[in-house]
């Protein structure tokens, strides 16, 4: 019996934005009320807050020219002296299964007026946050990436080649503009966005790998090299105490594995069984089990027809029917031959015999199970009837 596990799931689609097809126009400004945050645009949410004194239209998320090679999307700060005033614009995370790594980037500047700056954290409502070194009014990319390793995120955030953060959150941040309250709109430019989900996890050599005995659930195979080759791990046995005792590799990756497949790596002295697995993100994830046969519960009857039609558990025994359940015998005793184990009873066919078993089902869930072997098959010719009713349904 294979138990099939859960798979990872699948990566997100990739988002390209670089807002060229966007109308110029203010998209969200600071009013006195709650303005909705801003989900038009994929990939990212835009907020903004309130102004008791009156709208300030200046602080805003628009569309303008000034893109790299058409439109941009402009953070505008201007006045604002509390953290729920301040426009934000949080990145979207797409789901990031083990092994794949997720990149958002997008082109940046600062404007020429004001103060600008541009911050992240991963808060849209706690102003506090850590500015970005090194942005000029220039366009220079600006880079997060989050790599899944078996359920631990890495993320790292550059400007350019600089690494600005390393760190081991598993969401793309949350940018802000300047603190600075003026009357001078202070303004930072984005283009050209992107978010994209790829498979990154290393490939190696079956001869450079050490696997660490953790168990059945992650069994984590490790290496210090990057090499150039795929490996999937084709089964691996353990003791009863869980301790690994053997791994198979090979160097084609698996598509499917059937029972017989994985049983040829036959069970050893000390009790072993065996697991099958697939690679994954440079561990071992259980893929299948060679669990113990399918056992049947207790039977409540049985018949072995050895020469006899004797219940071997109650010890009642079975009665001749005619060739249909509500016909008389024409026959005082059972035929037999040689069966699939020892004996088995023998039906002629139409106008012969048949065996009323008796009152053997008194649960709502049963199972009738026989071994059956057939001269031949015409239509209409059941092997089994079963009375429903008190003998008036079969």
């Amino acid at each position: 019996n294979i138990a099939p596990v859960e798979e990872d799931p699948a990566p997100s689609a990739d988002i390209l934005e670089n807002f060229d097809a966007l109308t110029t126009q203010n998209l969200i400004w600071i009013n006195t009320t709650d303005t909705p945050a801003y989900t038009e645009i994929e990939g990212l949410t835009l907020y903004i807050g309130t102004r008791d004194k009156g709208a300030e239209t200046n602080t805003n998320f628009a569309i303008s020219s000034g893109g790299v090679s058409g439109n941009a999307l402009r953070l505008n700060s201007r006045r604002y002296v509390n953290d729920t005033r301040a426009p934000r614009m949080k990145l979207t995370t797409p789901v990031i299964p083990n092994g794949y790594t997720v990149t958002a980037t997008l082109d940046t500047k600062l404007g020429t007026t004001g103060a600008p700056v541009l911050r992240y954290n991963d808060s849209t409502s706690d102003i506090d946050a850590t500015v970005i070194q090194g942005m000029t009014t220039s366009w220079q990319k600006l880079s997060v990436s989050i790599t899944n390793d078996n359920d631990t995120y890495t993320r790292v955030i550059k400007l350019g080649d600089n690494v600005i953060s390393t760190d081991f959150i598993g969401e793309l941040p949350v940018l802000w503009g300047t603190t600075t309250a003026s009357d001078i709109v202070s303004s930072v430019y984005f283009d050209n966005l992107s978010i994209v989900t790829e498979y990154t996890a290393k490939k190696l050599k079956v001869n450079s790998l050490t696997v660490d005995n953790i168990g059945i659930a992650n069994a984590k195979i490790t290496n210090n090299t990057d090499f150039d080759e795929t490996v999937c791990v084709l089964s691996a046995a353990y003791n009863d105490d869980e301790t690994l005792v053997s791994v198979k590799f090979t160097a084609e990756p698996i598509k499917a594995l059937s029972l017989g497949e994985i049983t040829t790596e036959a069970l050893n002295d000390t009790g072993s069984y065996i697991k099958a697995f697939a690679w994954s993100a440079r561990t071992m994830k259980p893929l299948a089990k060679i669990a113990e046969p399918i056992k049947l519960p207790n039977p409540t009857s049985k018949f072995e027809f050895e020469d006899n039609l004797t219940d071997s558990i109650s010890g009642v025994s079975a009665t001749l029917t005619g060739s249909k359940p509500k016909e008389n015998a024409t026959v005082t005793s059972a035929s037999y031959t040689d069966g699939k184990n020892s004996k088995a009873i023998s039906f002629t066919g139409s106008g012969s015999y048949g065996v009323n078993l008796g009152t053997i089902i008194t649960q709502r869930k049963y199972t009738v199970a026989f071994d059956f072997k057939a001269n031949a098959i015409t239509a209409f010719t059941p092997a089994i009837f079963i009375d429903v009713d008190g003998g008036t349904k079969w």
